[in-house]
């Protein structure tokens, strides 16, 4: 009898190989959804149906390790109006929220698309001891408490799981290269969901 990993593991494939059919069927060049189906004259629930497909492998792949994807990178910066100028203006990046202490604001989060975000600090507010522009990068996962149970398990130290600032549960551990990983589980009152300002002791 199969256990439920490897139920898993054959559905993935089974949807995988399925997936490969369907895409065998588009033309060499097709761009996207709209010259599939105008161009092509093929039906919107072939379309759908690949897209559906990709929904549910990634969803699958998301059970399988417990990360959602990255939430964010963690950049150091000597002139935040320069950078939120270069990000924002430049770029067309959104700030969502800013960071502040003692009424100033030390730093902001940019969002990159849904979900992923670029957060940036004034130098030395946080880390004085960072000998680089990137401080650490951030995992959004689905169960904090399991991520921690499995660094433990795998021999890796972990902090213990505390509420942020921002009302994200998190995490900390660092990987064998020294490389600072944050793990964020999100809550209803997460600034990176209500987009509130951040306001740190």
């Amino acid at each position: 009898m199969k256990t439920e990993n490897e139920a898993k593991k054959a559905r993935l494939a089974q949807l995988q190989e399925a997936l490969k059919d369907l895409k065998e069927t588009l033309p060499e060049h097709c761009a996207g959804r709209t010259e599939f189906i105008s161009v092509h004259h093929a039906s919107l629930a072939h379309w759908q149906k690949i897209e559906d497909l990709e929904e549910e492998i990634k969803a699958l792949k998301t059970e399988e390790s417990g990360i959602k994807g990255l939430a964010h990178i963690c950049l150091s910066a000597k002139d935040l109006s320069a950078v939120e100028k270069f990000y924002c203006s430049c770029l067309g990046l959104k700030k969502v929220f800013d960071f502040i202490r003692n009424n100033r604001v030390i730093g902001f989060y940019l969002e990159v698309s849904p979900g992923n975000y670029v957060e940036v600090f004034q130098q030395n507010e946080i880390d004085v001891h960072a000998k680089g522009p990137i401080l650490h990068f951030c995992l959004e996962v689905d169960d904090i408490d399991q991520i921690g149970i499995k660094l433990t398990a795998g021999g890796y130290e972990a902090t213990p799981k505390t509420l942020g600032a921002d009302n994200s549960w998190q995490i900390w551990t660092t990987d064998p290269s020294g490389v600072k990983i944050e793990f964020h589980q999100y809550t209803a009152r997460s600034s990176q969901i209500t987009h509130a300002n951040c306001i740190m002791d």
